[in-house]
């Protein structure tokens, strides 16, 4: 399914830059505009939905968003593949 491959591009862009458990929104959103080419914020809305939908993400507090642990590890699993 493609919306969940993109899902794990974001995930996988996070982890590259150092967010494992907890990520800010703002820095959220950055990655799905740069994974996504987005700047419309309907269609960032719309990527934090489906990720909070398919796992990636849960709601800690407002604006705070925690990484799903399992989706971590399996990005972990495939960049040490792919060195």
């Amino acid at each position: 399914m493609k919306a969940k491959q993109n899902c794990e591009s974001i995930v996988r862009k996070l982890v590259d830059n150092g967010f494992e458990y907890e990520i800010p929104r703002r820095i959220l959103e950055q990655a799905i505009k740069s994974i996504r080419e987005c700047i419309d914020p309907r269609t960032v809305d719309k990527w934090i939905e489906a990720m909070l939908v398919f796992g990636y993400l849960t709601l800690s507090r407002p604006n705070v968003y925690l990484l799903d642990r399992v989706a971590v590890v399996n990005c972990k699993k495939r960049e040490e593949i792919t060195r």
